[in-house]
């Protein structure tokens, strides 16, 4: 049974819709994994450029900044950076720890929204979530010995 000519019209109509679908699909701006401004956050987020000037500047300043000195710092990426360390992917580079610590140690200091601290550290506000939050979690479980004694009274 050979097709007749209604159905030859539709099949034909269905293959141009279907085109004009496909094409309309490439002309669409690809969503991007991350933006290109956050790409940007080694050359010029807070981490390299403002904390690196205000190290070797003012330290003052520096300690007002994060509510730490430098070395307080180290000693804390030293303490926590085998349970923060994240891999490489093929989408993109894995945040630095001294990063995360020092995210987590603005927003303890300030109390900024998560909003505004993207701006300045140039990590998107969803991973600033993740990152505070793991942070510290990290710190209590690290330094919870050394920091955080409980003092337990027995009741009789």
């Amino acid at each position: 049974m050979s097709p007749t000519r209604k159905q030859k019209a539709a099949a034909a109509l269905i293959v141009m819709i279907l085109e004009k679908k496909r094409l309309k699909r490439r002309n669409i701006k690809q969503s991007y994994w991350v933006k290109e401004w956050i790409k940007r956050q080694n050359k010029l987020g807070a981490c390299n450029k403002l904390l690196h000037e205000l190290t070797m500047e003012d330290v003052a300043q520096f300690r007002n900044f994060i509510r730490m000195t430098a070395e307080d710092i180290e000693y804390l990426i030293q303490k926590l950076g085998a349970t923060l360390t994240k891999q490489d992917t093929i989408m993109r580079n894995a945040i630095r720890v001294k990063d995360h610590i020092v995210v987590t140690l603005r927003f303890l200091a300030s109390g900024d929204s998560y909003s505004s601290l993207q701006y300045l550290f140039r990590i998107s506000v969803c991973t600033i979530g993740t990152i505070v939050k793991e942070v510290c979690e990290q710190l209590f479980a690290q330094l919870k010995e050394d920091y955080m004694k409980v003092l337990f009274k027995t009741v009789l």
